[in-house]
């Protein structure tokens, strides 16, 4: 049943400083059928005390720290809006953002979502005015909202949004699988919801900036990993696609020649025992029915490393 039009989902930890932007950035949607959740994932700072004087106006839980995934599901949980948007609690939405998105999607009922673009700020300093620029989306001529389907193919490669610009129907949520977001993954949690998103759920695209995504340096955001892992993660998930329906020809090549060159760069880079990793590698890349870069893989991961000079 849904008992709101719109719920958004705020995950935060210890943003007890920048969280009330957030909040007031829904507040200011004029959307007046709104279900606010916060999820506190596990803060020590004031936090608790920054959301309370939002009183009733919104949902707070805590939980103890799991990551942003973990806090994303815990809020779907609960979530009762005909439509589930997300807000991370340092970003924050532009004016009419949410009425624009929800009228998108009145507009065209085949979608099942609406994603729009994003400037980047660090430390108050915008460091892009686009991230569709930045990415290189490129937007087909004519089409004034295209869907994903009609995009090249990057997204094979890297998310084409951020998070907080995201408006889906509810009910498509079942398709994506169960948790929605994978708390078991460093990184790319995101990335990985969205691919799930694309292969089981139309998607519209709205090219307006209609969010700041903010970054602070206070610590605030975990460790993500190194370069290799996030390379690991991004085989991994690609490699959850054979278990999706299959969405072209064109996006199954892209999708194995992507994985095929993360493992070449994963075999090459591998020093000690990460070399090890090689024969799990090139296993993989033989049920997927590369022989050739199997071959490959095992010959990178066994190939000698010679020590730099003094």
């Amino acid at each position: 049943m849904d008992r709101y039009q719109v719920s958004v989902v705020i995950p935060a930890f210890n943003r007890a400083r920048v969280i009330g932007d957030a909040i007031d950035s829904v507040f200011r949607q004029g959307v007046a059928d709104v279900q606010v959740i916060v999820v506190d994932d596990g803060s020590t700072d004031d936090t608790r005390a920054a959301v309370a004087r939002y009183g009733p106006r919104l949902c707070y839980l805590h939980q103890p720290n799991q990551g942003s995934a973990a806090a994303r599901n815990r809020g779907l949980e609960v979530a009762t809006g005909r439509f589930v948007a997300f807000l991370d609690s340092d970003d924050v939405w532009l004016p009419g953002k949410l009425q624009l998105e929800l009228a998108l999607l009145a507009r065209f009922p085949e979608a099942d979502a609406v994603i729009s673009d994003s400037e980047f700020w660090h430390e108050g300093s915008l460091v892009t005015g686009s991230r569709f620029a930045m990415f290189g989306v490129e937007l087909p001529a004519g089409l004034e909202h295209p869907f994903v389907s009609d995009l090249p193919l990057s997204w094979i490669e890297k998310s084409l949004f951020s998070t907080c610009c995201l408006t889906l129907r509810r009910a498509a949520l079942p398709r994506l699988g169960h948790p929605p977001f994978d708390p078991a993954l460093l990184s790319h949690e995101d990335w990985d919801f969205e691919i799930r998103m694309y292969h089981t759920c139309k998607v519209l695209v709205h090219p307006r900036v209609l969010a700041q995504v903010r970054r602070f340096d206070d610590g605030t955001r975990g460790r993500r990993g190194t370069s290799r892992d996030h390379s690991e993660i991004q085989y991994r998930v690609l490699g959850r696609m054979r278990d999706l329906p299959p969405l072209s020809p064109a996006v199954t090549a892209r999708t194995w020649a992507r994985r095929r060159e993360l493992a070449g760069l994963l075999a090459g880079d591998a020093r000690g025992r990460q070399r090890l990793r090689c024969a799990s590698l090139a296993l993989s890349e033989l049920r997927d029915g590369a022989l050739a870069n199997a071959a490959r893989v095992l010959a990178l991961g066994a190939r000698p490393r010679r020590t730099p000079l003094p």
